[in-house]
């Protein structure tokens, strides 16, 4: 009712509603926070708002992430651009819908005299940078990066966000510009990282020597099996003159999101033979490559599977046990399997 009476304009009759269930000893659940929450947005009912908002901390629904959105709503439209903040802060996990309405509220209230003494911080700046990324949204990117070079300090940290906004939103141009424009680019591996999200620059980062830093290595050759550009991630690798267990890693995941099985165990005797020491995901993409290799391997599988708490002492998550289980099954082991 509480949610029909806000749908129709209802606002004040919302509100009563409301204040009648918990009179009577009935606790809201997460589905009354966003009703109530729609109704206040209505009637720009600020005041009801705080009050709800430490309702749902007392009772545990922030957590819920679509009551925080519905919150953040509120205060977008009151123009409260610090409080919708705080509670895209303390979200313990965030939707699109989140990074859109923080976007909304970041670049509606920055360009507002309200705003000028809100302190944001480069934590918060830097996620909605990289959610303009995600979301491959030019226009907000571009009102974003207007905001921030008229009203905020800049760092490393917030022009590598930039960078990779660019080239995630095709503005590689202007990815160029900004990573020539800034001292020292060439000698920062986090700016050089955002800078090979593009495949336009890894031609660049080839010509200039970066393709052998490992931050750097690693970003193509998972930009490349992405892509299903296998050929490029090898010859990645292979430039890379230090390796580290992310490189062997992303170069197996992309073999085995190629059902390539074969070309994964032979990586992992040049690991061994390396001396890089397997992790859980290694461990993952290994187990799963049996299913996909030319021959009945599964005694190997078996051992390795065995093979994990002792010597390497690495626990079987789930992911483990259900790649496993898909071996087996592939090979038509279905009791050993059960």
């Amino acid at each position: 009712m509480i949610s029909g009476f806000a749908k129709l304009d209802r606002a004040y009759e919302a509100v009563e509603i409301f204040s009648e269930m918990r009179s009577s000893g009935i606790e809201p659940n997460e589905f009354s926070f966003v009703a109530i929450l729609t109704a206040c947005i209505r009637n720009l009912d600020l005041e009801l708002g705080f009050q709800v908002h430490s309702l749902a901390i007392k009772t545990g629904y922030l957590d819920h992430t679509f009551v925080s959105n519905a919150l953040m709503g509120l205060y977008i439209t009151c123009g409260c651009l610090d409080f919708v903040l705080e509670v895209f802060d303390k979200m313990p996990q965030r939707e699109i819908a989140s990074w859109n309405t923080v976007l909304t509220g970041v670049v509606k209230e920055s360009m507002n005299d309200r705003a000028l003494g809100i302190e944001l911080t480069d934590f918060t700046l830097t996620s909605v940078i990289s959610a303009c990324g995600l979301l491959m949204d030019v226009k907000i990117s571009e009102q974003v990066h207007v905001v921030l070079k008229f009203s905020f300090r800049s760092n490393d940290c917030i022009k590598s966000a930039l960078l990779d906004m660019y080239t995630k939103c095709g503005r590689m141009a202007d990815a160029e510009e900004m990573f020539y424009q800034v001292p020292g680019n060439q000698n920062n591996g986090v700016m050089r990282t955002s800078m090979i999200c593009g495949k336009q620059i890894h031609s660049l980062a080839t010509k200039m020597g970066l393709i052998s830093d490992i931050g750097v290595g690693n970003a193509a050759i998972s930009m490349y099996y992405k892509c299903g550009n296998m050929e490029n991630a090898l010859k990645v690798f292979n430039m890379m003159s230090i390796r580290d267990i992310v490189a062997w890693n992303n170069l197996m995941a992309g073999y085995l999101l190629h059902l390539q099985g074969n070309e994964v165990l032979d990586l992992r005797s040049k690991m061994e033979k390396a001396g890089q020491q397997p992790d859980s995901l290694t461990f993952l993409w290994i187990i799963a490559a049996y299913r996909h290799s030319n021959a009945n391997l599964l005694d190997n599988c078996r051992r390795l599977f065995l093979a994990m708490k002792t010597p390497y002492d690495i626990e079987p998550t789930s992911e483990h046990y259900a790649a496993f289980i898909g071996v087996l099954d592939y090979w038509e082991l279905l009791e050993e399997a059960e």
